[in-house]
């Protein structure tokens, strides 16, 4: 909750957040679940009702490293990271 609410690029956040509990942020009135899993196959995209999983924590920058977010069910899958040997990778399922 403190980085988003003071992010150093985009300044202060100018809304409400409150931390809940160990896995639901209240911004602006609104709840937002949140994770910190290390590997994505332990991330519940399906629960979570995800149609679009976005990679840009610069983490999962080849195919092999990324595929381990494959495991879990969605529909789309992209890297926004740096990757090595492109710009861009977007893996539709």
């Amino acid at each position: 909750a403190y980085m988003f609410k003071y992010d150093s690029t985009h300044g202060p956040f100018r809304g409400t957040i409150k931390v809940l509990d160990d896995t639901t942020l209240e911004i602006n009135g609104k709840q937002v679940k949140v994770v910190s899993k290390r590997d994505p196959v332990e991330i519940p995209w399906g629960d979570f009702g995800a149609d679009y999983v976005i990679e840009s924590s610069g983490v999962f920058t080849t195919l092999e490293k990324a595929s381990s977010h494959l495991k879990v069910v969605h529909l789309v899958f992209s890297i926004s990271s740096p990757l090595p040997y492109c710009c861009h990778l977007q893996i539709l399922i």
